[in-house]
């Protein structure tokens, strides 16, 4: 006679105010996330535009071609 085997039982469905409350903190979740990465990306426009004023027209010509440069060297290496 076969026994019968024990199971766990099965976890209740989330009640809707908890379900809820997760929806909210994982779209707040979000916003920050995604407010981090506009601040970010602010920032490296803003240091960019810094470095840029320091160096000058002629500065950011030469940093123009050195990536330039890089960028042949870069294709090259993938066409080799």
């Amino acid at each position: 006679m076969a026994r019968p085997t024990a199971t766990a039982p099965e976890a209740p469905p989330p009640a809707p105010e908890q379900s809820a409350a997760q929806d909210k903190a994982n779209a707040a979740a979000d916003a920050a996330a995604d407010a981090a990465a506009i601040a970010t990306d602010a920032a490296a426009e803003a240091s960019a535009a810094a470095e840029q004023a320091a160096v000058g027209p002629a500065g950011s010509a030469a940093e123009q071609a050195e990536a330039a440069a890089e960028a042949a060297i870069a294709a090259a290496d993938r066409a080799a």
